[in-house]
């Protein structure tokens, strides 16, 4: 099983069994779940996995309350999101000139890699007609919210993500090299339990393993992973100067609290949810 199908077992595991709805009074913030699942998947990049949270940001109440989007406009954000490839600019000739293209000779490594890089691609072109729809249908001020509060749900990590983010922050290079290798660490520590997570889901259990004990095992990892994102958050945090980090808080705007539904991970932004 590949990793992206671990880390989403891994998801719908950790949203089933104990992970409640994350958010707090302050603001949208959430950790693990959907959002670190979809950074980690090597078949997604930076600004594919940016525009899929500005759409979950956009689905939720709260912010649809705030940045006071009408129904129109609710309704067009749902259908951009949901189109269908053959609507998507560019997407179903990308598809073509790879099946045309298509080799037979590769080792199974090559061939892997080329799904991964046509999955990739496939993404951004999907992301791109998405993001081109979300800016035709939201005002400059809407836009500008909903920045604020992406900014506020994925937290600092959008500084290594985001480039345009970081510049605009201060970051220099040097800075930039000390926040990726932060990062890469973290990962390096929360992927390995990530994968025990999705192993003791997926498997038999040992003959001194009951239901119930294995639950509890796994639902020990889960406040473990919380306290390496926060770490890493924080780990990020200190690596700006006071100066950066005080104009990268006040680009979060006024913080809003968003009660995530817990079982987010199971469905794609604006996807109708099981009764």
């Amino acid at each position: 099983m590949n990793l992206k199908a671990i880390l989403t077992l891994i998801g719908c595991a950790v949203l089933l069994t104990v992970c409640q709805a994350q958010s707090t009074n302050q603001s949208a913030r959430r950790y693990i779940d959907f959002f670190e699942i979809d950074r980690v998947s090597p078949a997604t990049d930076p600004q594919t996995e940016i525009v899929k949270t500005q759409f979950r940001v956009l689905e939720r109440p709260e912010a649809q309350a705030d940045m006071g989007l009408s129904q129109e406009q609710i309704t067009s954000l749902k259908k951009a999101y949901q189109a269908p490839e053959d609507q998507i600019p560019g997407l179903q000739e990308f598809i073509a000139q790879r099946r045309a293209s298509k080799k037979t000779d590769l080792t199974p490594e090559e061939r892997a890699s080329r799904n991964l890089e046509t999955s990739r691609q496939m993404g951004r072109i999907t992301a791109r007609y998405q993001s081109q729809e979300l800016q035709h249908t939201l005002t400059l001020s809407q836009q500008a919210r909903l920045r604020q509060i992406v900014l506020q749900v994925r937290g600092p990590v959008l500084l290594v993500l985001d480039t345009n983010l970081a510049s605009e922050v201060g970051v220099d290079a040097h800075q930039m090299d000390e926040m990726r290798a932060a990062v890469s660490k973290a990962d390096r520590e929360m992927i390995p339990l990530f994968q025990k997570f999705g192993r003791d889901f997926i498997s038999g259990y040992a003959a001194n393993e009951t239901e119930q004990s294995r639950t509890r095992e796994m639902n020990e990892l889960i406040p473990r992973l919380q306290q390496m994102v926060r770490q890493r958050d924080d780990g990020i945090l200190q690596i700006l100067t006071a100066q950066e980090a005080e104009h990268f808080r006040s680009l979060q705007g006024k913080l809003l609290s968003i009660q995530w539904d817990a079982g987010e991970l199971m469905r794609l932004p604006f996807e109708k949810k099981d009764s």
